[in-house]
């Protein structure tokens, strides 16, 4: 709602501008929070519900694929803002830009940034791992170290039983075995 309330504010036009815009930082910083704190939350729960699947830990992998899509996509949205700020007539070396450039620019700092952050409010708002399915999930890792089967907590027509790994079990004195 804050978030709303700013993009709604920075969109005003006239000589209140500058001024609207720092209203629209300040109550667009009081809602940002959950989505800066939220993220490494869900990689969290991403890594452990990995674990159990397939058996192993596979974060660094996880994290990589998670912050190359993320460069990824900002590659994509830099690539299509400047473009759409070219096709506007924008042009860096003027001091004063076209009706079109200042609108275009108004947008990509509102809106282009607004639908990111709705389309993050969707998603974690039908995230499917909440509190109780994390606890079943780490619960379920246990289990399946201890060679029970369970059945999956976000898919509940499939069950997980893990077979001991290639190599990766232990000796019969209890020493980890080198790979």
């Amino acid at each position: 709602m804050c978030f709303a309330c700013s993009v709604a504010v920075f969109a005003t036009k006239g000589e209140w501008g500058t001024s609207m815009f720092f209203v629209a930082v300040g109550l667009g910083s009081m809602g940002i929070g959950g989505y800066v704190c939220a993220p490494p939350a869900i990689q969290a729960d991403v890594c452990d519900y990995d674990e159990l699947r397939f058996q192993r830990r596979r974060d660094g992998q996880l994290l990589g694929l998670w912050f190359f899509s993320g460069r990824l996509f900002l590659a994509f949205l830099m690539g299509t803002v400047l473009a759409a700020l070219s096709a506007t007539g924008f042009d860096s070396s003027v001091d004063k830009q076209p009706a079109p450039a200042k609108e275009a620019i108004r947008y990509a700092g509102f809106a282009v940034p607004a639908i990111g952050y709705l389309f993050a409010a969707v998603v974690m708002k039908t995230y499917p791992i909440s509190q109780s399915v994390l606890q079943q999930v780490q619960d379920g890792i246990a289990a399946c170290k201890d060679g029970k089967g369970i059945q999956d907590p976000l898919s509940k027509s499939r069950t997980i039983a893990w077979t001991p790994s290639q190599g990766a079990e232990k000796t019969e004195t209890g020493n980890e075995p080198s790979f």
